[in-house]
């Protein structure tokens, strides 16, 4: 009788329990912009018909781009989008990484160079089969997904005809830039704006999940020496603390060609004034 109350009890408990976390979820999606309307804010920053958008295939993923058109160029600025909406809560996973502000984006509007691309990240703005929660979680920056967006850029040098990138990187995308540009010989400067430049320390400091599926670019930065380098980091930035970039510099024995500068920004706002006077004095 006793044991039959306790499971009655316990089932009863299971079911509030299921009861507030569906709760939660709906309060937390309710006010998130749909995809659709995720796009439809990109899309009108987009600021005239020089610009093309275009999703772009490999054997695995598919990316969106936006590119200016029939441009032959010296040098190519590629801009990273960050993570974007990878996590509702800190244990709610999104069902779409598209970003809620296109911060990237904002900062290319800042560049006045006319040969620029953005990439968003694998999964974002596009309806790819390939894609699964892991691939914006703990894989963001797999093999896989490194493999697919380094052939972007050799797809965007085919088109272009240029000789070498500028990388810019914001957040993840910072990740993503750097792990690309170590494995190529044409990257002759990378930027990084609030970049995740030591996955493993910060998941750490912040007590996430590891990245289990993931490479860290502290650890393959051998191809980068002769690269310039360029850190823009919030000073009220809690995403990003100064640490993590801290820990990736310090890779470098040889430090002259690495510049480093604290901005009053957070991690999502406000750093596009900033990085224009950066990107107007790279030649």
């Amino acid at each position: 009788m006793i044991k039959k109350r306790y499971i009655n009890l316990l089932n009863k408990k299971i079911v509030l329990l299921t009861f507030i976390i569906i709760l939660i979820f709906t309060s937390c999606s309710r006010n998130i912009p749909s995809k659709q309307q995720r796009i439809q804010k990109l899309q009108a920053l987009i600021p005239n018909s020089n610009y093309i958008t275009k999703t772009i295939h490999t054997d695995t993923y598919s990316f969106y781009t936006i590119q200016q058109q029939n441009n032959t160029c010296k040098n190519v600025h590629v801009y990273f989008e960050g993570d974007g909406l990878a996590w509702i809560t800190r244990h709610l996973i999104s069902d779409d990484p598209t970003p809620l502000t296109p911060t990237t984006f904002n900062l290319l509007l800042k560049d006045k160079y006319q040969c620029k691309v953005y990439i968003a990240r694998a999964c974002q703005y596009t309806n790819d089969n390939h894609c699964s929660k892991k691939d914006w979680t703990s894989h963001r920056f797999s093999k896989q997904i490194i493999f697919a967006t380094n052939k972007i850029i050799d797809k965007i040098k085919n088109n272009f005809q240029n000789d070498n990138f500028i990388f810019i990187g914001y957040s993840g995308g910072a990740a993503i830039a750097s792990l690309i540009a170590n494995q190529r010989n044409d990257v002759t400067y990378f930027i990084s704006i609030a970049g995740n430049l030591d996955t493993e320390l910060w998941t750490k400091i912040k007590k996430f999940q590891p990245l289990t599926g993931s490479l860290n670019p502290v650890n393959y930065t051998n191809n980068l020496k002769s690269i310039k380098q360029y850190h823009l980091i919030g000073t009220k930035d809690s995403i990003i603390p100064y640490k993590v970039t801290q820990s990736y510099i310090k890779k470098f024995s040889n430090k002259e060609n690495i510049k480093l500068k604290s901005v009053n920004a957070t991690h999502n706002c406000c750093y596009e004034d900033f990085f224009k006077e950066i990107i107007q004095d790279i030649k």
